[in-house]
């Protein structure tokens, strides 16, 4: 065999091989796209289910919430009427009786109504109606709604103005948000307690806090109180419990206005809840 055929012979052999290799490789890339393509068509399809059973989930919270608050108002209308007097005389016991009843009914209507803005929240219905104005503007009248539950429980209540910020807000969520915070604040602070509000301008944002003097929260339940039907009670209450969506609702509605709700917490000194907002 001269040398010319050895060496024809040797890139034959080395071309076989390479083409080999080559349809390996091939065999290979197809194996692992079909099973990208596979995993990509599962991850499809259990979003999708996951999806639908989350709307499912929110159309049903929505019709079941809307459905309750109309006997519901009912009973609170009657019980109102009856105390009144419009169907005959109503003795003081009664009277009594008929008031345990509309707090009741209170109660549960206002359980309901959260039930039916976290479904609207997660069903990305909550409609905002923004307007740019001073955050002093937007804080008056946050105090009013609070006072007479901190005065029930000796509970003194301040509020320290920061500086001047512009933000762009839907007024009524952002109340929304504090009478939220400042009503957990009252429920979960000793008697004779504080809570105070305050703000401060930083560079991009203005921060809201809303700080109490109870018992606080310990650290591995802090993030939790965030996620809905959460309840994480701080210390043993007489008072009646939600359902767990406030601040789940809240930290929603913070989000949709560009801003975010966190908390802070050392057990035995208080909490501080900070709404943070862009500022413009």
């Amino acid at each position: 065999m001269t040398d010319t055929e050895r060496e024809l012979q040797f890139a034959r052999s080395h071309i076989a091989a390479l083409e080999q290799l080559l349809d390996v490789h091939e065999r290979t890339s197809l194996e692992q796209a079909l099973r990208l393509e596979k995993s990509r068509a599962l991850e499809q399809k259990y979003r999708a289910a996951a999806e639908e059973a989350n709307a499912a989930k929110s159309n049903f919270l929505a019709t079941m919430s809307h459905e309750l608050r109309t006997p519901l108002n009912a009973i609170g209308g009657y019980a109102q009427l009856v105390e009144t007097g419009v169907y005959g005389p109503v003795l003081p016991a009664q009277i009594d009786a008929l008031k345990r009843i509309t707090r009741a009914q209170s109660h549960l209507l206002s359980l309901i109504n959260d039930i039916l803005n976290f479904a609207k929240v997660e069903a990305g219905k909550i409609s905002l109606v923004t307007k740019t104005m001073q955050l002093h503007e937007a804080m008056i009248g946050i105090g009013v709604l609070v006072e007479p539950q901190a005065r029930a429980k000796n509970i003194s209540y301040s509020m320290v103005k920061g500086s001047e910020a512009l933000v762009c807000i839907d007024r009524e969520r952002f109340q929304q948000i504090l009478l939220n915070l400042l009503t957990n604040a009252v429920k979960f602070t000793p008697d004779g307690g504080h809570i105070e509000v305050s703000w401060k301008d930083e560079t991009s944002q203005v921060c809201i806090e809303v700080r109490d003097s109870g018992i606080g929260i310990e650290p591995e339940k802090l993030e939790k109180v965030f996620e809905p039907f959460m309840q994480v009670s701080r210390y043993r209450m007489d008072a009646a419990e939600g359902v767990g969506l406030g601040l789940a609702i809240s930290r929603e509605l913070a989000h949709a206005m560009g801003g975010d709700l966190s908390a802070r917490s050392e057990v035995g000194k208080g909490s501080v809840f900070t709404l943070s907002l862009p500022k413009l």
